[in-house]
This record gives structure tokens, sequence and C-alpha cells, in this order.
């Protein structure tokens, strides 16, 4: 791991909220690769010490899935990330750098971390549950003093019942 994205915030920074990584593993942005936008919203989170206590960057090696299959080294993906890029500004970084960026390789990678289990529940889904959670304990362990919380889960994200929207419903509903 990049030393340099768990380190504390810089020194002069007033103490802030942790902000809750709402985007699952599954979803994938306009490039296409699944994961993408949770790497990207984790790792700006860390690197802003904004990641809550007990969010692992990445404990199950997407990200190295990721750049295995489309052929970037992880080391520079997470050193462009710690100057910040949009969203966009970051795909097209992948874009340029990635060295097999072809439908197979988007979808081997897919794959993969779609498919993944940990005791025959799928990986995305656990931990989907599990951030849930923990959004639900920080709405219901501060009430009157939260921060502004968007409901970053998307409308296709869905958990045991397989109904899409309805993760995004309850986020909102409970926000």
């Amino acid at each position: 791991m990049n030393e340099s994205l768990v380190r504390a915030p810089r020194k002069g920074l007033a103490r802030v909220h942790p902000i809750i990584p709402l985007t699952g593993s599954d979803v994938a942005g306009p490039l296409g690769l699944a994961r993408l936008p949770r790497l990207w919203l984790e790792t700006l989170l860390a690197v802003s010490g904004r990641l809550p206590p007990g969010f692992a960057r990445d404990d199950h090696a997407f990200d190295a899935i990721i750049a295995h299959e489309v052929g970037l080294d992880l080391g520079a993906m997470y050193a462009a990330l710690e100057h910040r890029p949009s969203y966009p500004a970051f795909e097209r970084w992948v874009r340029a750098h990635a060295r097999q960026l072809d439908e197979q390789s988007i979808a081997r990678a897919n794959a993969a971390i779609r498919n993944a289990r940990v005791d025959g529940t799928p990986i995305v889904l656990a931990d989907a549950l599990a951030t849930w959670s923990a959004l639900h304990a920080q709405v219901a362990g501060n009430r009157g003093r939260l921060p502004i919380i968007v409901p970053a889960v998307s409308a296709r994200t869905h958990g045991r019942l397989s109904i899409d929207h309805l993760a995004r419903l309850w986020a909102k509903m409970l926000l």
C-alpha cells in the first residue's frame, strides 16, 4: 500500500466529519469499469483525512484487479489520485495510462469484482450492507449534528432482494 495515502490530514486543518463512501464497488462510471468510482472516492477521502475509521481503502484487492486487467500501474494510479482529480479527469488518466483498455479487459475486471464471494455471499453485497449499516449508525447516533451527506447510492445498487433503487430510496429517506 502507498503509505502516503494513509497519512494524517495536513496540519492546520480543523477536525472534520468523516464521509462514508456510499458508492458501491459494483458501480461503474462512463468508462464501464466496476469499482472505479469507489476507488476514486475512497482514495480521495483517504488523502483528505475524511475516510471513516474502520474503512479500508481496498481490503479485497479490487483495485489490484482493475490495475491488472486493464494494464495500469497501481502505484502510479494512487499517485495520480493524490492530486485529487475530478472523477472525469481520473477516467481520462485511466484511458491515457491503461495498456489494454478494451471490452474484454473491462468485462474480466467487472466479472472478477462482481463475482467475488466470501462464504457464498458476494463481496460487493457484504460491503454495501456494511456501508449502509455505518450510514445508519452515523445518522442515528448524531441527530441534529450531521454534516451534509449526499446519498451517493446508485439507483442500480441493490441488496439481498435485488430491487434496483431500494437502497438509494432507503438512504434518501434516512437522511
